[in-house]
């Protein structure tokens, strides 16, 4: 089961940041359009929380909850880009763009929103329990996730370095091409470790990473509890995630390398 902090936090968020475009002076293009995706989001937020308290949200729900949450860092941005004060006597720069992205914004959202609704019904349904996914692009979706053959090794030297041995080891790299299970290794030495911290997160880093939402899915997994109306930026989401560790056990300590990615 998914927790509800991860699923839910980053929708929690960037609901909370229209509710704040509307009640400020920030001058919004189209307060209707704002209203209307504030509602399908909190549909999306309600269905999002249903689906990570199933017991097993299923290929389809994971996936769903991953875009849901990718897609409300991309609204969470703009958002924040357009509250910032105008860089010149002109006018606010960003409120063409933030304007035209409405339409594509409310398209999706309604998409989103009707799809997680299916998913919800459908684990209602089955009991809790969750669905496979129809759609063929799943098998090249959840490549990575499957179960490599001959981890056990591995994962259980990983296991013995990361717990100590007398040596002070913070971080474990795992390297090698793709396609070879560094993700499911990876996994698997964060969920046998995972119970000794109270604090903890595993996030994918891509080659260009979008540091903003990184930041923000190691806040959400963590629990850190922050203002939803603030406009932050790299700086302020890193002193927000380190104050919130300080006198703290925590654990993040997997580094995957492969395809120049890690």
């Amino acid at each position: 089961m998914e927790p509800v902090s991860v699923a839910t936090g980053a929708m929690g968020s960037v609901l909370g940041k229209l509710g704040a475009l509307l009640a400020d002076d920030h001058e919004v293009p189209n307060v209707d359009d704002v209203e209307a995706l504030k509602a399908e989001l909190q549909a999306v937020h309600a269905s999002l929380k249903a689906i990570s308290q199933a017991e097993d949200p299923g290929e389809q729900g994971r996936r769903w909850m991953k875009e849901a949450r990718e897609f409300s860092y991309d609204v969470e941005d703009a958002i924040d880009e357009f509250m910032l004060p105008p860089r010149d006597g002109s006018g606010h720069t960003a409120s063409d763009v933030f304007s035209e992205k409405f339409s594509t914004w409310l398209r999706d959202a309604a998409a989103r929103r009707r799809t997680g609704q299916e998913i919800s019904d459908s684990i209602s349904r089955a009991g809790g329990g969750g669905i496979e996914a129809e759609d063929p692009r799943d098998c090249s979706f959840y490549k990575e996730m499957r179960e490599p053959v001959g981890l056990d090794g591995p994962a259980a030297e990983l296991v013995k370095m990361l717990n100590g041995g007398g040596k002070k080891l913070e971080v474990v790299s795992i390297v090698g091409c793709g396609g070879l299970g560094k993700t499911t290794l990876a996994r698997r030495v964060y969920d046998t470790l995972g119970e000794q911290f109270e604090y903890r997160a595993f996030v994918s880093v891509s080659r260009r990473p979008r540091v903003v939402a990184l930041l923000r899915e190691i806040r959400s997994q963590l629990g850190c509890e922050h203002d939803q109306t603030f406009t932050e930026d790299e700086q302020s989401l890193a002193d927000s995630i380190s104050n919130f560790l300080q006198d703290k056990r925590y654990s993040t300590p997997v580094q995957i390398i492969g395809n120049l990615q890690f």
